[in-house]
């Protein structure tokens, strides 16, 4: 059986605590779990594996003041002097990020004003906290990796949906997918506006409204209002 152990950094929110027991451990391109036995103590936390090839540490983390996201370390295998759990966390994501760069600037991405900079002085951080002297040090200055990785990466993601979007308009027009908000009542005063946002309406039907009492008549008004008012729209 394969072990790898990650230390976990002193001291430990409870908080974080209650977050350890949702620990996985993954392998392959698309991190698919692998059956693991994940020890837990006060001071690290242990994978025991039935197979004994690399892969991925994933688990729910705070990053930032209130978010929890699942992060993961980068490809870590087995040996018998323990990791940094914080330490392997940064260097995962800002991994993915480098990595995601590049890949999408071959593509012709443009990244904005300042992200290189940024991503370098995150990397030389990176550096900082592995040959940090002391474990304290050596956390802190991960979780700040860590949570520029995510901002840096939330950055990079925006920018690469802004310029695909602006090239395929570009190239081939208006998106012709189809996209509304489904209305009961029609649009009213706010046709308008939604001619704007939308290019297609949908109409929604209250079955309580359209029959009020169970086996008597249907009230159809509101819905045939509120088709015609879609239909006024000159929308799909």
């Amino acid at each position: 059986m394969g072990s790898i152990t990650f230390l976990l950094p002193n001291p430990l929110p409870v908080a974080i605590q209650q977050l350890l027991p949702h620990a996985f451990f993954a392998a392959g391109y698309d991190q698919a779990p692998i059956p693991a036995r994940i020890q837990i103590d006060y001071e690290s936390i242990g994978v025991h594996r039935v197979i004994n090839e690399s892969g991925y540490l994933l688990m729910p983390w705070p990053v930032g003041q209130e978010e929890t996201v699942i992060v993961s370390t980068a490809t870590i295998r087995e040996r018998e002097e323990p990791y940094r759990l914080l330490l392997e966390f940064a260097r995962g994501k800002l991994n993915d990020v480098r990595n995601q760069t590049y890949e999408w600037r071959e593509i012709g991405l443009r990244t904005q004003s300042g992200f290189d900079q940024r991503l370098r002085a995150t990397t030389l951080q990176f550096c900082q906290a592995v040959v940090a002297t002391t474990a304290a040090e050596s956390d802190a200055l991960a979780t700040e990796v860590i949570e520029e990785s995510f901002q840096l990466a939330e950055q990079l993601v925006d920018e690469f949906v802004k310029q695909m979007f602006l090239t395929r308009h570009q190239e081939e027009g208006p998106l012709d997918t189809r996209f509304a908000a489904r209305s009961t009542q029609g649009f009213g005063s706010q046709s308008g506006e939604y001619h704007k946002a939308f290019n297609a309406a949908q109409i929604g039907i209250c079955w309580r409204k359209l029959e009020p009492e169970e086996g008597q008549q249907y009230d159809w008004t509101e819905v045939d209002s509120a088709i015609q008012n879609a239909k006024a729209t000159g929308l799909a």
